[in-house]
């Protein structure tokens, strides 16, 4: 019986899929804050500042910087909608104001996530995470997603990434949390397991995870989570051909170590920002949010990122990055009111997310 069956080539070839929980995700890629660089790690060497980061060429050894991750996530409910995306997201196709260009010769990379974490889940209880990403290309390119496409494939490795990532915060699909990751010179070489068992300070996920977690015993580490995902990858671009975002279909399977449970498949999508993150990109991206939402109103927003931290609402740095100093973000449209209007006792924001998570009177009382 097929477990998975997935597309690698856009919307060419109707797919059909068994048993999915489904997710839609809009990511901003891992950037340098324009205008407010991150601190430098702690390091006795100085500290070089490489070129910026992506998907095809991750960050070096020498980062110096956090970078920042923002990302809006979505379950969708059916496979019909996840088929609509996928067929929203085609060559050629209009989405807002960029043109979609499929790239890869329209055909899927592979990604391996090992998710670590001690056997009392200190990384987690905290809501970090330290994951091994390692990314493939098949040779030949597998001629879809399906499972026994990808399972016959030959997939080579292209590059392997150790990344950290910090406490998230959230609005209304929107996440953001900093990270900070780096690539090793040949994929495997060494092992993810002997890095992060040996605590190899040489990698600044490993130097940052041991300064925020200075008891944290690297040997006790161990795969907690595993994700197998195959995706296809669409830039968007402007009228003059400028890429300002770059879009991930993803379709993935989970295995949680931890827990012993039974695999299961999900999908979701990013996009990310081409360039530095600023107040305006993070206010596209909730631009962009608020049209997937209303073309597709049966998306339920997730509170779960796929490392497996559930994350209510709150104060936090997406606020700031969205709407300013002055401002503060509404969740149910990703508009912005002035930060002096929440919790005033009126709805300023049209959904009332500006009253909600309000300190109580006796929280007041008491702290003053």
């Amino acid at each position: 019986m097929e477990f998975l069956r997935i597309r690698c080539q856009g919307a060419r070839r109707t797919v059909a899929t068994l048993n999915f929980l489904l997710i839609l995700a809009v990511t901003i890629s891992p950037r340098r804050i324009a205008g407010t660089p991150l601190p430098a790690l702690g390091t006795e060497a100085t500290p070089t500042t490489p070129a910026a980061a992506s998907e095809d060429t991750p960050a070096e050894n020498t980062t110096a910087l956090r970078d920042f991750e923002v990302e809006g996530k979505w379950e969708i409910p059916d496979v019909s909608t996840y088929d609509a995306l996928v067929e929203r997201f085609s060559n050629g196709s209009e989405f807002l104001n960029y043109t979609a260009i499929v790239r890869w010769d329209n055909t899927c990379r592979k990604y391996v996530d090992y998710y670590y974490d001690t056997a009392d889940l200190e990384l987690t209880d905290n809501m970090n995470s330290l994951r091994h990403r390692t990314r493939y290309q098949a040779s030949p390119p597998a001629f879809s997603n399906s499972w026994l496409d990808v399972k016959l494939a030959n997939w080579v490795s292209d590059w392997d990434l150790i990344q950290y990532k910090g406490s998230p915060s959230r609005v209304g699909a929107i996440w953001g949390r900093e990270e900070v990751g780096s690539r090793e010179s040949e994929p495997d070489q060494p092992t993810s397991t002997a890095v992060i068992s040996a605590c190899d300070m040489s990698y600044d996920a490993i130097r940052v995870m041991k300064r925020e977690h200075p008891r944290l015993d690297c040997a006790e580490l161990r795969p907690s989570l595993k994700v197998d995902d195959y995706r296809l990858r669409i830039g968007l671009e402007d009228e003059n051909n400028t890429k300002l975002f770059e879009v991930s279909l993803d379709r993935y399977i989970l295995t949680d170590y931890l827990f012993n449970s039974w695999p299961f498949g999900a999908m979701e999508v990013e996009i990310e920002i081409a360039e530095d993150i600023t107040e305006q990109s993070v206010r596209s991206l909730g631009a962009i949010a608020a049209a997937l939402e209303e073309e597709f109103p049966g998306l339920r927003r997730s509170t779960y990122s796929k490392g497996g931290l559930f994350l209510p609402e709150g104060e936090g740095a997406m606020a700031g990055l969205m709407c300013g100093a002055d401002g503060w973000p509404c969740s149910g449209d990703y508009t912005c009111v002035a930060r002096g209007q929440r919790c005033d006792g009126s709805d300023d924001c049209s959904d009332g997310s500006d009253e909600r998570q309000c300190p109580s009177a006796t929280s007041a009382t008491e702290d003053s």
